[in-house]
């Protein structure tokens, strides 16, 4: 995660390892929430890339955070692969 606490948004960074059968498309969507489990106050298509590894994915997006108030929140990166659920990780952020 990129994020300074005076930003107007936070940038999410994951890389994604394992085999993948081929044609597969990956996606990310990322989510900001006031904790894990609650529903997405904002969110954000990411944009994912190959690698020279058959087998490693790169995806980056940005969340608009301006119009939130001042608190603790996380970004979620929630994976896809060909439409289907995948994953999903988390990390904490604090707005000032």
């Amino acid at each position: 995660m990129i994020f300074d606490a005076s930003a107007a948004n936070v940038t999410g960074y994951i890389e994604m390892y394992g085999v993948m059968p081929p044609g597969s498309s990956p996606s990310v969507e990322f989510e900001i929430a006031p904790r894990p489990d609650a529903p997405a106050l904002a969110t954000a298509t990411g944009r994912v890339l190959g690698s020279s590894e058959p087998d490693r994915f790169v995806s980056t997006g940005s969340v608009n955070i301006d119009k939130l108030s001042p608190g603790d929140y996380v970004l979620r990166a929630v994976l896809s692969v060909n439409g289907q659920p995948a994953g999903r990780i988390f990390r904490t952020f604090r707005k000032d």
